[in-house]
């Protein structure tokens, strides 16, 4: 996992992010999360200057399902918590879909077949050099934690 987060993602340099790849389209991964430590969270991410993530934290309590959204992120207002829930597994699907109009609905799965809308709607924006991107992100929580992992078994895209 790369450097412990900030509150924010927004200034991070270990996201894995391409541009949307369509007007409309839905992009799904696979995430296994059973090497986290404590603090550590990883998962799908849409990202501008306002962005959300949905995926996995490692809590004192155990693994937590968390969708984070975080408006106007470059004038530095503090990311909110939009859903969070006891995650019954550390392996898990997570989708966003996103809209024409750019709205972006997320949901999982941890069933591997029927998916639950989770979270608020994001409206993707523009980031500092091209539009809205969607991908990847792993975090560590701690840098004196120990190194924690997570997996990401495929990357998909459908339009």
């Amino acid at each position: 996992l790369a450097a412990p987060v900030a509150p924010s993602l927004y200034d991070a340099p270990h996201l894995l992010l391409q541009k949307f790849p369509a007007p409309a389209f839905t992009a799904t991964t696979a995430l296994d999360f059973s090497g986290a430590r404590a603090g550590d969270a990883a998962g799908l991410i849409v990202f501008g200057y306002s962005y959300a993530w949905i995926g996995l934290r490692h809590t004192a309590a155990g693994l937590r399902l968390v969708q984070l959204t975080h408006v106007d992120a470059h004038q530095a207002p503090a990311p909110t918590e939009s859903a969070s829930l006891a995650a019954p597994s550390a392996k898990v699907l997570l989708r966003v879909t996103v809209s024409a109009d750019a709205k972006c609905r997320f949901a999982y799965s941890f069933d591997g077949h029927a998916f639950t809308d989770f979270g608020s709607e994001l409206q993707a924006t523009v980031a500092k050099w091209v539009g809205a991107k969607v991908g990847l992100f792993a975090a560590a929580g701690s840098a004196t934690a120990g190194t924690g992992h997570a997996d990401f078994d495929f990357f998909r895209v459908t339009t």
